[in-house]
């Protein structure tokens, strides 16, 4: 039977001070993981993360995930505006009581 819960959520605060363990200290991803009680493929994704992080940060580049954060945003507002022009150029429905003007 197929174990199931709530997923944990870390802060990436947490994250960073787990990354910092394993890059920082020369520890290994496995004694960090099972010391800290997380999957150690967790602790490497994170850690693979930071390396990347690290890197875009020395060559001056931004944050690789962050761009991509900003990008799907981005993307998000594109559909939203896209919707509302949309509305917009829709034409006005006629009146229902036709175009005559009415008598005076």
């Amino acid at each position: 039977m197929p174990v199931t819960g709530t997923r944990r959520r870390y802060t990436p605060e947490y994250r960073r001070d787990v990354t910092c363990l394993v890059l920082d200290t020369g520890s290994t991803i496995a004694p960090a993981a099972r010391d800290l009680g997380l999957g150690e493929s967790v602790v490497g994704r994170w850690v693979k993360l930071e390396r990347e992080r690290r890197q875009a940060a020395e060559q001056e580049r931004p944050d690789p995930h962050e761009m991509e954060a900003e990008i799907t945003a981005l993307r998000r507002r594109v559909r939203q505006l896209e919707k509302e022009n949309e509305f917009w150029e829709k034409p006005a429905h006629s009146s229902p009581f036709g175009t005559k003007t009415p008598a005076v």
